[in-house]
């Protein structure tokens, strides 16, 4: 079953919202303002917060910048409802999961609900290529997953093709160093498999520079040694601002 924190100033709308998430199955916690919302937060891990703007004690953007991490992300998805277009514009540089104008339908509202538990990985899909169970692979992934990517850990260029023939990756992250080729052709493999317009960012945590070798293999991007994976996803969310940035300059 999963779980939903309500969270608006509004307690006759919170009552109706609630049952009607009831009824389609979902388990709702609810709270008048941002405060409560946090303390909700440390009774229960939330599937969804569906978060009000305007309201007493804490709003709704103090709110989302308590439970975000320090790239910007929510921890949980967020659906955020406002009674003017113009608080979008609050919002435009943080990414909400979705939004909602007040007064709207219950329908629509349950539509969109439905719609963001289901795309949970927000930040896109990333490959991890490197060992599988390695401590330093591990923290990688887990500090990726934490900032809402889905990431896919690969061993191999044969096993990246069948992953990459099944699911196109929105980022690649590779340890330099691989098991079946040298890095450099592992790059240039994965460069030429892959549709253009994928950055391939390349890490070593084995002590060694290869950033030139990274560089002129066709990598978006060398960080080093990565330690607990801060440097890649602060990489990535620079990828992500930059194309976020040039589709409004094209708006």
């Amino acid at each position: 079953m999963k779980t939903i924190l309500l969270i608006d100033d509004n307690a006759e709308l919170v009552e109706l919202i609630a049952v009607h998430l009831e009824e389609q199955g979902y388990n709702v916690l609810t709270a008048l303002n941002g405060a409560e919302g946090l303390e909700k937060l440390k009774e229960v891990e939330v599937d969804l917060i569906i978060l009000d703007i305007k309201m007493p004690d804490m709003d709704g953007l103090e709110f989302y910048n308590r439970i975000s991490t320090p790239h910007g992300r929510s921890k949980y998805p967020v659906l955020v409802l406002t009674v003017r277009e113009d608080l979008r514009e609050a919002f435009k540089d943080i990414d909400a999961d979705g939004f909602m104008n007040k007064p709207f339908e219950i329908k629509d509202l349950l539509k969109e609900v439905k719609r963001i538990i289901k795309t949970r990985w927000v930040g896109g899909v990333v490959f991890l290529v490197d060992i599988k169970d390695r401590e330093e692979t591990e923290k990688i992934k887990g500090t990726l997953e934490k900032e809402r990517f889905k990431v896919i850990v690969i061993e191999g260029i044969a096993m990246f093709r069948e992953k990459a023939a099944a699911c196109r990756p929105d980022f690649v992250a590779m340890e330099y160093m691989q098991d079946d080729m040298k890095g450099e052709n592992f790059i240039r493999k994965v460069k030429g498999i892959l549709p253009g317009g994928v950055p391939v960012i390349v890490y070593s945590c084995s002590g060694f520079d290869y950033e030139q070798k990274s560089l002129s293999s066709g990598a978006d991007l060398y960080v080093g040694e990565p330690e607990d994976g801060e440097a890649i996803v602060t990489a990535i969310r620079q990828f992500q601002i930059e194309e976020k940035e040039m589709r409004r300059d094209r708006e």
